[in-house]
């Protein structure tokens, strides 16, 4: 079974728009087992993206609703541009609550780095991004790295989490630029 996977696809826009703005889609598949789990449409003048490899599922604190998703070692967000330049906006924990040194945080699309930072408190950081390195017609990746990660069950006997835990991010979002 090949776990999670995120794919984006491009609705071809309907010729009868008489019946208002919303649009029927039906998904299929050819196996039970398969399950979406997470669905967004957005017209095509809007940025869409989403987490790829590298990123764990969103989680919450149920008594502050806070939510976060943890980065591993290297994670992928799937960008759909709009032919603007857009900017990739972070928040999240600060890395010295888990490691004792500050841990670097490198964002880039292909070989172009959008951000290379050492992080050692909470941050919130900005990286913009050219409209040329995300074009409308595809997905780009915009491919976010970190040099530390913890695995809790090597760390505590009371869980068997053996997930890889990098960065703890409470916002991420792609939006055009201002």
């Amino acid at each position: 079974m090949p776990g999670f996977f995120l794919r984006t696809i491009v609705v071809p826009p309907d010729q009868d728009r008489s019946d208002g703005d919303y649009r029927e889609v039906t998904v299929s598949a050819d196996s039970e087992k398969i399950a979406i789990e997470q669905f967004d449409a957005e017209p095509a003048a809007r940025v869409v993206f989403g987490f790829a490899d590298g990123w764990q599922e969103q989680e919450s604190d149920g008594g502050t609703g806070r939510r976060w998703r943890w980065l591993t070692e290297r994670g992928e967000l799937r960008v759909r541009g709009i032919g603007r330049p857009l900017v990739l906006h972070l928040e999240g924990e600060s890395p010295r609550k888990y490691y004792a040194r500050p841990s670097r945080l490198l964002v880039r699309i292909a070989e172009h780095v959008l951000l290379n930072r050492q992080l050692d408190s909470d941050f919130s950081l900005d990286a913009p991004i050219p409209a040329a390195l995300v074009p409308s017609e595809r997905d780009e990746a915009i491919t976010l790295e970190t040099d530390q990660t913890f695995v809790p069950a090597e760390h505590s006997r009371r869980t068997a989490d053996h997930r890889h835990l990098g960065l703890r991010i409470f916002t991420c979002r792609v939006s055009p630029a201002s």
